[in-house]
């Protein structure tokens, strides 16, 4: 038999309840079932994907300890807009304010990166 699997919109309490390295480098998202890594600045790929491997792996770990598992990247489409539930950051309360009903739509969990370019030239 084969256990039924959902999703955990439990974040809020998650960041709660992480180690302080891995807090540190945690934050709510909109849903309450996303949380996002964060990780230092960095000035080459290889040293931002170490770290990222590690922010993960610790993640997992942390999120395995109370019977949770991570999910990387995808569209979680089983729970309709009325059962999704928000994080609590007062930052998602107004961004929840100012999207109504686009921000219920369903969990979509990515990968972003932010690059800066030392200078306008460069841009």
């Amino acid at each position: 038999m084969r256990a039924v699997v959902s999703l955990a919109q439990s974040g809020d309490a998650v960041l709660r309840g992480l180690s302080g390295a891995l807090a540190a480098h945690t934050a709510p998202e909109t849903h309450a079932s996303v949380l996002e890594l964060v990780s230092s600045i960095h000035t080459d790929a290889p040293g931002r994907s170490a770290e990222l491997a590690d922010l993960r792996g610790r993640m997992s770990v942390e999120l395995g300890a109370v019977g949770l598992s991570p999910a990387a990247a995808g569209t979680y489409p089983l729970l309709g807009p009325s059962r999704i539930r928000l994080s609590g950051s007062p930052r998602y309360s107004e961004v929840a304010d100012s999207m109504r009903s686009l921000a219920r739509r369903e969990p979509t969990l990515a990968l972003h990166v932010h690059v800066e370019f030392p200078t306008p030239r460069t841009r």
